[in-house]
C-alpha cells in the first residue's frame, strides 16, 4: 500500500502541473498567447483552439489581468494548416519563429519581416506557397531547416550581413526565386539549401562560407552565373549538378576538393580552371559537362576520381600533373573530341575505362612511372596513332587497347610481365610489335585480328600464350616462339593466311586445336624439341610446309600420326648461305636468314649483256626486274648463276636471240641452237676445251666446277662462271 500511495501522489503532483501550465496561457484579441517567463513578462503565440484565419495583427506588447508581457515568439505549430490565414502583421520585438509555425500557410502572401527576428526554425515556412518575398534584416542569425522549402512563389529574398547559418533545403524548390546573394556572414549552409530553384539566374556567395554544401543548387536548371567566395575550400556532392544553364564560374584559389557530383551535367560549362591549391577531384565530378572545351589543373591536384569527367566531349587537351598519384576509372571516357593526353609523372595505374570510347584520340605521352595500362583503358580510342611506351610498365589489363584501328607500332620495354586478354584485339593497322624478354604471359586473343601486323617474335621469358593470340593476322609472315613456351594454345595462329615461317622453341609439348588451322601458305615449319610434340589431328590443315627437326629425332616426327603428314621433313640447318658463282677463283658465299628475301642486282661489263639467270639450277631470267633479282624467301642455301651474252651485230643477234647458255651441276646446258651451229667452248686464256656440232635440241657440255668459259655458238658468245 505504501508503494501505491507513492505512486499516486506523483500522478496527482504531474496532473496538477500540467494544469498549471495550461492555466498560464490566455487569449487576447482573438490570439492564444502562452507566458514562457512568468518573471520577464514574456509571452509566446500558440495555436488556438480554431484555426486562424484572414489578416493576423501580432502585437508587440499584450497585457493580460493588468500585466503587460512582450511578445517574442511565435511558438512550435501556432499557425500550422492555417490555409485561409492571408496576412500576419509581426509585432517589434518577435526574435523566434517556431518550428512549423507557419507550415501549409498556403493563402498567406503578406508577413512583414521586423528587424527584432533572430532565428527562423526548422520547417517555420514550409509550403506557404503565396508568399512571395523574403526580406531579413541584419539581427536574422539562424535559418533552421526547410524553413521556406517548396515556396513556390517567393521571387525576392534578402538575407543581410548577420546571419551566420542557412539550414538543410532552407529555400529548397522556391521555383521562382531569381538571385540569391549569400553574405559574408554566413559560415555555414546546410545541404539542399537552393535545391530545385529552377528560375535562379545569379548566385554571390560570401567570403565567410568554406564548404558549399551537398545538394545546394541542385536542379537550379536556369542558373547562369556563380560567384563564389574567396574562402570557399570544398563544393559538396552535388552541390551544382543538373545547372544546365551554368556557364558563368569562378574558381577561387581556396578551392582544395571538388566532391563526388558536384557539377554532373553542367551542360553550359565551358571552362574548368582549378588552382594548384586543389588536392581532390571526386567521381562524376564534371560527368556530361558536354560543352567544356578546356580544362587546367595545376600541380597539387593529387586525385582525381571515378569518371571525373566523362562525357565531356569537347574536351580537346588534359594534362594530367605529376602531382596526381590517383586517377578513378572512367576518368576521361567517351570524350569524343580529346585530342592530346599527357600523363605526369606520379601516376603509376592508367585506371580502367579512363580514355575509352576517346574517338579523337591521336596522341598519349604516359609518364615515366607508369606500371600498369588498365581495363579498356583506350578502348576504341580509333584515332590513337602516337602513344609511347615508358620502360616501367609492367602490366597491360584485358582490352586496354581493343580497336585502337590507328595504333601502327607497340613497343614493349624488357619490364613488362603480362599482356592479359585481347589487349590489342581488332587494332587493324598494327605492323610492328616488339615483346622484349621478361614478359611471361600473352593472354587470350591478345593480337586477334591485328590484319598487318608481320611478322613476331615471342621470347624466352613468355611461357603462356593464351588462345587465339594471333588469330586471324592475315599479314603475318612469320613467327618465332621462344624456349619458353610449351604449349601452342587453340586457335592461337588460326587463319594466318600469309604465315610462311613458323620456328617453335626447345620445350614445346603441345601444339593444340586448330593452333594454326587455315595458315595455307607456310613453307617452313621449325620445331627445337627433340621430344615429339603432342598434336591436335587438326592442329595443321596444310602439310604442304617442309617440317625441320632436331636431326637426331627425324624418324620420331616422320613417325608421329600429325607430323608425318608434311611432305618434307628435313634435318634443321643451323646455317643458311646464298651461292653467287662468278669467277675461276672461287664463288661467293653470303649467309643468310631463313624465310628471309633477298636482292641480287645483277650488271653486264661493257660490251656484255645478261643472257641466262638460274637459281638451284631453275632459269630465273623473266624474273629480272631492272636488272634485279629477288630470290624467294630462303629455306635451304641457294646458288645464284649468271651467263653474260658478247653484244653482236643486229643480224647475228635475231637469228640467235633464243641461244641460251648456262651451268647446272657440273655441265653447260645450251640451249636455242639450230642444227650444224657449232658450240664451242674455251677456258678464259682462249684454250679450246670442246666443239661440238649442234642437233638442234638442248646441249650439255661436261666441264669442271670453280672455273669461267666462254662459249660460242656460231657468232654468239657467252661467258659462264660455274
Amino acid at each position: 500500500m505504501k508503494i501505491m500511495t507513492t505512486r499516486l501522489t506523483a500522478l496527482v503532483a504531474i496532473l496538477l502541473m500540467g494544469l498549471g501550465a495550461q492555466a498560464a496561457g490566455f487569449i487576447a484579441n482573438g490570439i492564444t498567447y502562452d507566458i514562457t517567463d512568468q518573471t520577464g513578462r514574456v509571452v509566446a503565440v500558440v495555436a488556438g483552439d480554431t484555426k486562424y484565419t484572414g489578416s493576423i495583427n501580432i502585437p508587440a506588447t499584450v497585457t493580460n489581468g493588468g500585466t503587460t508581457y512582450t511578445v517574442k515568439r511565435i511558438g512550435n505549430y501556432a499557425f500550422e494548416n492555417c490555409t485561409d490565414l492571408t496576412a500576419v502583421t509581426l509585432g517589434s520585438n518577435i526574435e523566434q519563429i517556431g518550428y512549423r509555425a507557419f507550415r501549409n500557410c498556403t493563402s498567406l502572401s503578406d508577413i512583414n519581416w521586423p528587424s527584432s527576428i533572430r532565428k527562423l526554425e526548422a520547417d517555420a515556412f514550409i509550403n506557404c506557397t503565396s508568399l512571395t518575398r523574403v526580406e531579413l534584416s541584419s539581427r536574422l542569425e539562424e535559418m533552421a531547416g526547410s524553413v521556406f522549402e517548396g515556396c513556390i512563389n517567393i521571387t525576392s529574398v534578402t538575407i543581410n550581413e548577420g546571419c551566420a547559418i542557412i539550414g538543410d533545403n532552407a529555400f529548397s524548390g522556391c521555383t521562382k526565386v531569381k538571385t540569391i546573394n549569400v553574405p559574408n556572414s554566413v559560415t555555414t549552409m546546410g545541404s539542399g539549401a537552393f535545391n530545385g530553384c529552377k528560375a535562379l539566374l545569379t548566385v554571390t556567395i560570401g567570403n565567410g562560407l568554406k564548404r558549399i554544401p551537398n545538394y545546394a543548387f541542385e536542379n537550379c536548371t536556369n542558373l547562369e552565373s556563380v560567384q563564389q567566395g574567396s574562402k570557399v575550400e570544398q563544393i559538396g556532392y552535388r552541390a551544382f549538378r543538373n545547372c544546365t544553364s551554368l556557364s558563368d564560374i569562378n574558381w577561387p584559389s581556396s578551392i582544395r576538393k571538388l566532391e563526388a557530383d558536384a557539377f554532373i551535367n553542367c551542360t553550359s560549362l565551358t571552362r574548368v580552371e582549378l588552382s594548384s591549391s586543389l588536392e581532390e577531384m571526386a567521381g562524376n565530378v564534371f560527368e556530361d559537362c558536354i560543352n567544356i572545351t578546356a580544362v587546367t589543373i595545376n600541380e597539387g591536384c593529387a586525385v582525381i576520381g571515378d569518371n571525373a569527367f566523362s562525357g565531356c566531349t569537347k574536351l580537346k587537351t588534359v594534362n594530367v600533373p605529376n602531382s596526381v598519384t590517383t586517377m578513378g576509372s572512367g576518368t576521361f571516357n567517351g570524350c569524343k573530341a580529346l585530342l592530346t593526353v599527357t600523363i605526369g609523372n606520379g601516376l603509376k595505374r592508367i585506371p580502367n575505362y579512363a580514355f575509352e570510347n576517346c574517338t579523337s584520340l591521336e596522341s598519349v605521352q604516359q609518364g615515366s612511372k607508369v606500371e600498369q595500362i588498365g581495363y579498356r583503358a583506350f578502348r576504341n580510342c580509333t584515332s590513337l596513332s602516337d602513344i609511347n611506351w615508358p620502360g616501367s610498365i609492367r602490366k597491360l589489363e584485358a582490352d586496354a587497347f581493343i580497336n585502337c584501328t590507328s595504333l601502327t607500332r607497340v613497343e614493349l620495354s624488357g619490364r613488362l610481365e603480362e599482356m592479359a586478354s585481347s589487349v590489342f584485339e581488332d587494332c587493324v593497322n598494327i605492323t610492328s610489335v616488339t615483346i622484349n624478354d621478361g614478359c611471361a604471359v600473352i593472354g587470350d586473343n591478345a593480337f586477334n585480328s591485328c590484319t598487318k601486323l608481320k611478322s613476331i617474335n615471342i621470347p624466352n621469358s613468355v611461357t603462356t600464350m593464351g588462345s587465339s593470340a594471333f588469330n586471324g593476322c592475315t599479314a603475318l609472315t612469320s613467327a618465332t616462339i621462344g624456349n619458353g613456351v610449351r604449349i601452342i594454345a587453340n586457335y592461337c595462329f588460326e587463319n594466318c593466311t600469309a604465315l610462311e615461317t613458323v620456328k617453335m622453341g626447345e620445350k614445346l609439348t603441345n601444339v593444340n586445336y586448330r593452333a594454326f588451322r587455315g595458315c595455307n601458305a607456310l613453307k617452313s615449319v621449325t620445331v627445337k624439341n627433340s621430344t615429339v610434340p603432342a598434336a591436335d589431328n587438326e592442329s595443321f590443315n596444310y602439310f604442304t610446309a617442309t617440317l625441320y627437326v632436331p636431326a637426331a629425332a627425324l624418324n620420331d616426327y616422320k613417325a608421329h600420326a600429325l607430323w608425318s603428314k608434311f611432305t618434307q621433313i628435313l634435318p634443321i640447318v643451323e646455317n643458311l648461305y646464298l651461292v653467287i658463282a662468278q669467277s675461276e677463283s672461287g664463288r661467293v658465299k653470303m649467309p643468310v636468314t631463313k624465310g628471309a628475301n633477298y636482292a641480287v642486282v645483277i650488271e653486264a661489263e661493257e660490251g656484255w649483256k645478261v643472257n641466262t639467270v638460274t637459281f638451284n639450277g631453275t632459269d630465273v631470267t623473266e624474273q629480272l626486274e631492272n636488272g634485279v633479282f629477288t630470290t624467294p624467301a630462303m629455306y635451304e642455301s641457294g646458288e645464284l648463276r649468271v651467263t653474260y651474252e658478247l653484244t653482236v651485230d643486229a643480224v647475228a643477234s635475231a637469228r640467235l636471240s633464243n641461244v641460251k647458255a648456262y651451268g647446272a651441276g657440273n655441265d653447260i646446258v645450251v640451249r636455242g641452237t639450230e642444227a650444224g651451229d657449232i658450240i664451242s667452248v674455251y677456258t678464259t686464256d682462249g684454250k679450246l676445251v670442246s666443239s661440238t656440232p649442234a642437233d638442234g635440241g638442248e646441249m650439255r657440255i661436261g666441264v669442271s666446277n670453280g672455273a669461267v668459259y666462254i662459249v660460242k655458238a656460231g657468232s654468239k658468245t657467252l661467258k659462264i662462271a660455274m
